[in-house]
């Protein structure tokens, strides 16, 4: 924040606050009576952590939250994203005797990237299966073959028999 003298014929010097008038910016400031154009919004972004792209710098949530369920399937975080494999939400909890119905989603981009190289692979396609789930939950597909760039939703409703680790 900055104060600016004004030069009024024939009055006193006024003073005017400059700053950033855009409430959705980090530095915002209620008090500025003229915008000194150096908005920051670095501070937004995701803060929900159960989202696949939260953001531990956000401060201020700018309404970009991404879920993987069967709705985000075809959205665009999918292409930018190089995240390969099944994605399950944060909040699905398997506990025996209760019930779950939860939406999983298979993804397979069309450029992989190596954890330890960090090196950049073109995808083609990916066969899998799933095996093992806990008796008395159902997937309604156990196996399947995903292409470069598609989603798959798996709708997994039930309810587990069997304690254990699956």
């Amino acid at each position: 924040m900055s104060v600016e003298p004004l030069g009024l014929p024939n009055a006193e010097t006024t003073y005017c606050i400059s700053g950033c008038q855009d409430e959705l910016a980090c530095n915002y400031n209620p008090w500025a009576e003229y915008d000194s154009g150096n908005c920051d919004f670095s501070c937004q972004g995701c803060t929900d952590q159960s989202a696949l792209n939260f953001s531990p710098l956000a401060i201020l949530d700018d309404g970009s939250c991404f879920y993987a369920n069967c709705n985000s399937i075809g959205n665009a975080y999918w292409s930018d994203s190089l995240d390969v494999g099944l994605f399950v939400p944060s909040n699905t909890f398997l506990m025996q005797g209760v019930g779950v119905s939860s939406e999983w989603v298979a993804s397979l981009p069309e450029v992989i990237q190596e954890p330890a190289s960090s090196q950049l692979f073109s995808a083609f396609s990916f066969d899998f299966t799933v095996t093992g789930m806990p008796p008395g939950l159902e997937l309604e597909l156990d196996s399947a073959q995903l292409l470069a760039g598609e989603q798959l939703c798996l709708p997994v409703e039930g309810i587990p028999a069997q304690a254990g680790v699956y």
